[in-house]
Formats: C-alpha cells, sequence, structure tokens
C-alpha cells in the first residue's frame, strides 16, 4: 500500500511576500505601467509595444546599476517581474509565424530578416 504524500506545500502568499522583501532589500526598482504602452521608473518614462523592456534601456543609458531587478506594477498588483533591468534590455517582444507573441533577444537595427518578397517573372516577348 502507497503512503500518501504528506509533505507540506509551502504557502504562496508568504513565499511571494519573501521574494518581494529580498527583492526590496537588494534594491528592486519600482516601475508603474501606465496604460497600455507607456512604463515609468525613477524619473524616466518609455513608451511602445514591450515599455518595460524599453524603460530598462533607458535606465541603463542612464547610468543605474545593471544588476538590479525591476519589478512592474498596474496600482498594487505586480504585473512583471525582470530579473536584472541588464537581461530586459537584451530583449524584445517580436510575434512568431502564427502571431503569438514571444520573448527574443534583441538584435541589432537591421540584423532582422527581410520580408517574403514575391519573384515577378520577366514579361517574354
Amino acid at each position: 500500500m502507497a503512503r500518501a504524500n504528506t509533505a507540506r506545500k509551502p504557502d504562496t502568499e508568504q513565499s511571494e511576500a519573501k521574494r518581494f522583501l529580498t527583492a526590496l532589500e537588494t534594491g528592486a526598482i519600482r516601475a508603474e505601467l501606465i496604460g497600455s504602452n507607456a512604463c515609468s521608473a525613477l524619473g524616466i518614462t518609455a513608451r511602445g509595444h514591450a515599455p518595460v523592456l524599453a524603460l530598462c534601456q533607458l535606465l541603463i543609458e542612464g547610468g543605474h546599476d545593471p544588476n538590479r531587478p525591476l519589478f512592474a506594477y498596474r496600482g498594487d498588483t505586480l504585473c512583471l517581474r525582470v530579473r536584472s533591468i541588464v537581461e530586459g534590455a537584451a530583449l524584445a517582444v517580436e510575434d512568431d509565424r502564427r502571431g503569438t507573441p514571444r520573448f527574443r533577444r534583441r538584435r541589432a537595427r537591421g540584423a532582422g530578416a527581410a520580408p517574403y518578397v514575391a519573384q515577378i517573372r520577366k514579361a517574354q516577348v
């Protein structure tokens, strides 16, 4: 006869609160999501399709420690946690071939694939 698993799972609210306090102790940046296309923290506002990732880039350019984590909130609700702003700055959001948004490594400007262009046959004379 198999024994029932008696191990207790940690309370998710307590573990979430512990992670939150740990991040605050390490100096996490608190960002505020504004609408659907803006994010603001430490007096810097980024706008775009992925405003949190753009904000990470602006914070690094502004001289902030790239290893600091960033928590993005909408009101009192934690919406997104970025492990370090250098990791967030290295990401972009792109649609896959089915149109589903995915995180991807940021590419240098102009390093993307060219759009498909159908070849036109030369007219026979």
